[in-house]
């Protein structure tokens, strides 16, 4: 049996097991996983938390087969807000590990970065949005999705902003880069980020505006801690799509009055 590889970061806990190549034969909460394809077979992979439906990804290559993403490369950390749409009800059952109201989901997940630096590039005020569809459960993934990145972003920038979307450097953007089975393409457009409106927009490609969902205290939204996505996306405000379209690569969908959610966030790694 292969060695051992323990996951350690409390973020890369979330990492799930997520390549085209990559087979999962079994999965337990607190056990081992055993993947089997042409670099891994029969390795075990002992995970430090999570739940059976997390996976890690892998580092392809003769040269890197004891290597997870993000155990090694360039330092990086990103604080920032999110700003999320989907077509399930108000209160989206996503954040409890649940099916999705209508049995599958279709997102937009936007990332602005207030702050943010890739090795010694700086990040700050850029923005990417993830457009997704998972045909069932959230985190069982195959989602099919397109990436969205600042069209303001310099060739470094733009270098290290597809390193972290790509899963490739590690941490909880590895997670959301792990559940995507199918990317679309990527482009470079100008992207409107109004963290105070909670309002997202690409012109001729999508748009979508959130407003609160008061909780007994009114004037204040409802809101989930320890989600999910936490600690790297937390607390999460729930609100709802005052409008909230999207239309490119063949995808089509209308969030309008559907789930929506805000969020600071704070991602590093390795």
């Amino acid at each position: 049996m292969g060695a051992v590889i323990i996951i350690k970061k409390s973020d890369e806990a979330h990492v799930t097991y997520h390549a085209a190549t990559t087979t999962i034969a079994t999965t337990t909460p607190t056990g081992t996983v055993s993947c089997r394809n042409g670099f891994w077979d029969g390795r075990d992979v002992s995970l430090a938390t999570g739940s059976a439906n997390r996976k890690a990804l892998y580092k392809r290559g003769a040269d890197a087969r004891d290597e997870v993403y993000g155990m090694a490369g360039a330092k990086w950390k990103l604080d920032g807000d999110w700003i999320n749409s989907c077509n399930c009800d108000s209160g989206c059952p996503c954040l409890f590990y649940s099916d999705p109201t209508r049995g599958f989901c279709e997102a937009l997940d936007a990332f602005h970065i207030r702050k943010g630096k890739y090795g010694d590039v700086t990040l700050d005020g850029l923005t990417a949005v993830v457009a997704s569809r998972s045909p069932g459960n959230f985190w069982k993934g195959n989602w099919t999705a397109a990436v969205y990145f600042d069209e303001r972003a310099k060739p470094k920038q733009r270098e290290a902003l597809e390193t972290l979307f790509s899963g490739k450097a590690g941490g909880a953007l590895a997670m959301i880069a792990g559940l995507i089975g199918s990317l679309k393409g990527i482009k470079y457009v100008p992207i409107k980020f109004d963290g105070r409106s909670h309002k997202v927009s690409i012109p001729g490609i999508l748009e979508y505006q959130l407003k609160p969902t008061e909780g007994g205290h009114k004037g204040k939204p409802i809101v989930v801690a320890n989600n999910p996505m936490a600690p790297a996306i937390d607390p999460m405000n729930m609100g709802v799509g005052m409008r909230a379209v999207f239309n490119d690569y063949g995808m089509s969908f209308d969030n309008t009055n559907r789930d929506g959610n805000w969020a600071p966030f704070k991602m590093s790694g390795p």
